[in-house]
């Protein structure tokens, strides 16, 4: 029931806050509500939900928990290390909402539930199925990394000269 409530929070979150944040952010650059309800999907993105998503549905809550962690721990982690960095000028900074939405201690301090109640149930596995969840984890952080990157170089399918067809 713990886990539950604690997922239960974070959709809740990600439904309620993130969204909100993210289209009122993709909306003051004039994309429209039509576009944002129409676009598709990256390459990269599909990927890693697609890794998520099939994990979700074929594995145990360890998984999972494992499964979002990166995702979680980047995010906490990009939003309290850019605050810090652009202190100064946060307040002109055109990424300001979303740094002040990931730099919070709340939004850490899921990350931190998430690794004690990793660190829980792992504590009794086997050598082998800590390799598993491993490898689990860092396809996550491999995924996480061709996400940004892919933005970055607004790159969305596998080749870039493909980007030319949308």
């Amino acid at each position: 029931p713990e886990i539950m409530a604690f997922m239960l929070k974070v959709q809740n979150g990600a439904l309620q806050v993130e969204t909100e944040v993210h289209r009122s952010y993709l909306a003051s650059y004039g994309i429209t509500e039509e576009q944002m309800n129409n676009v598709r999907q990256s390459a990269f993105a599909r990927a890693y939900t697609s890794n998520i998503l099939s994990i979700a549905y074929g594995k145990d809550i360890l998984d999972i928990l494992v499964a979002v962690l990166p995702c979680a721990w980047v995010y906490a982690d990009y939003g309290y290390r850019l605050a810090a960095e652009f202190a100064d000028t946060l307040d002109d900074n055109p990424y300001k909402s979303w740094i002040d939405m990931y730099k919070t201690d709340e939004f850490w301090q899921d990350s931190v539930w998430l690794l004690e109640h990793i660190e829980k149930l792992v504590a009794d596995a086997s050598e082998e199925r800590k390799r598993e969840l491993i490898d689990i984890f860092v396809t996550g952080v491999e995924n996480e990394y061709m996400f940004w990157a892919s933005a970055y170089d607004m790159q969305y399918t596998w080749k870039p000269e493909w980007n030319q067809a949308r």
